[in-house]
């Protein structure tokens, strides 16, 4: 590289490191690299911390296209990434993939103790997941990755952002068509038959959000059980009164860990919500979101307004039958959107049936996105019920059946009258900008619209 300083030629090497920083923070990911081969002085500026502040990392196993291991360096610029690597069994794949796996590793060391947003994303198993040895060996060697790339960070204070995030679509409403039982509990009984690797996982996590004083975002939604009921008991009052972002699934389907008494436990509590006093968004399964969990954001005085709330529903929960009597009734939800004006509610109900929907649908919840993934009965009684309660809120609807269920269609459409209960439900609905059907919704008869 020849640089030019009024007219004279420098050597790059007696650049001071504020000018070299400065230079590569304009250079997109793989220009950097390039730069950073002009000499050591170059390299080792390469890893400054202004030039890191987020760090992305996907990957992807037997069943899944596997995806880059990227980084974001600044702000918005486009991601740093490796070569695709397409998982397809033969030998130079497996090369790849393990590379992808070193690269991964090699950001987290390098990283970890000073990137403020860290975002580990991994998808190992999808639907059509096949058994076998080798299949299992790479996912618990995915499993293991995960948990080095999470030791690094154990050291960083600085850390604002923290999101491991696992695969959203297994095992939602049982095996693939033709599979056998064992390769539905696959992910979970075999791969981490003793817990050890979610219990470490558990305590990685604590050892870094007890040093973090500037968390504003907490997402745990893992292959492994990533949270726990008493993970923010043991938090302190700073980090919990920054969060603004606060999102806590369990795994569903997956053994218990210990004894089955933590899953009767909520994952947040209303003492601990109480201390959240920044909180903006938050993302539970509806199990977990009682009524005194609706009180305790209800009254947290001067506190942020809540503007968002993600309610998921997933038919394999392990409190869904015992805590649904638990859940907000309409005084509850009316005093929360009275404390928060700009509340709106997203519900995700995954393989549900009918009755609890119609329980957990209460008039004073405002509803403004409903995505239905294969919940059996959807009858038109349930679409007009959705259409006169939330026509103020409601703008995204979406519909979808299970891909592998050979049986009725899940929406019930009543033969008998003569409007079709979807245009109903957009005219009723004057915000609804999406309405969105999948698979399997045959109308039998003509219907008028």
């Amino acid at each position: 590289m020849a640089l030019s300083l009024c007219r004279q030629q420098v050597d790059p090497a007696a650049l001071p490191w504020e000018i070299i920083v400065h230079v590569l923070a304009f250079l997109p990911g793989r220009d950097r690299l390039a730069a950073s081969s002009v000499c050591s002085r170059w390299r080792a500026c390469l890893f400054h911390p202004s030039l890191w502040p987020r760090l992305h990392l996907r990957l992807a196993g037997p069943a899944t296209r596997s995806e880059r291991v990227g980084d974001s360096n600044r702000g918005n610029e486009e991601k740093c990434r490796e070569d695709d690597c397409d998982n397809d069994g033969d030998d130079g794949d497996v090369e790849k993939a393990g590379d992808c796996l070193q690269a991964a590793a090699f950001l987290a060391r390098r990283c970890g103790a000073f990137v403020r947003d860290f975002s580990l994303a991994i998808e190992v198993v999808g639907r059509g997941f096949v058994s076998g040895d080798g299949s299992l060996d790479a996912l618990r060697s995915h499993a293991a990755a995960a948990l080095a790339l999470l030791r690094p960070l154990a050291r960083n204070r600085n850390l604002e952002k923290l999101a491991l995030l696992g695969d959203s679509v297994v095992d939602v409403l049982g095996p693939p068509l033709g599979a056998d039982t064992v390769v539905q509990n696959l992910p979970y009984t075999l791969l981490d038959p003793d817990n050890e690797k979610s219990k470490e996982l558990q305590w990685l996590l604590r050892q870094l959000l007890r040093s973090c004083k500037r968390l504003r975002w907490l997402s745990l939604a893992f292959m492994l059980e990533a949270a726990a009921p008493d993970l923010l008991q043991t938090l302190p009052s700073t980090t919990l009164a920054s969060l603004q972002h606060l999102s806590l699934l369990r795994l569903h389907g997956s053994p218990p860990l210990g004894n089955s008494s933590g899953d009767t436990l909520p994952l947040l509590r209303p003492a601990e919500a109480s201390r959240l006093m920044a909180l903006r968004c938050l993302a539970l399964d509806a199990p977990d979101f009682t009524a005194e969990l609706a009180q305790a954001l209800a009254r947290r005085g001067d506190a942020t307004p809540l503007s968002r709330l993600c309610l998921l529903l997933h038919h394999q929960h392990p409190r869904l039958n015992k805590s649904m009597d638990g859940m907000p009734q309409d005084q509850d939800w009316k005093a929360l959107a009275t404390r928060n004006p700009l509340l709106r509610v997203y519900v995700l109900a995954v393989g549900v049936g009918a009755e609890l929907l119609h329980r957990l649908f209460r008039p004073g919840l405002p509803l403004e996105r409903l995505h239905l993934d294969g919940c059996p009965g959807v009858s038109t009684a349930l679409l007009d019920n959705v259409g006169q309660q939330y026509n103020r809120w409601l703008s995204h609807v979406l519909l979808v059946r299970e891909m592998n269920d050979m049986g009725p269609p899940a929406l019930n459409l009543n033969t008998d009258r003569a409007e079709d209960p979807l245009v109903l439900l957009a005219w009723k609905c004057s915000h609804l900008t999406r309405l969105t059907v999948h698979d399997g919704f045959m109308i039998p008869c003509p219907l008028k619209a």
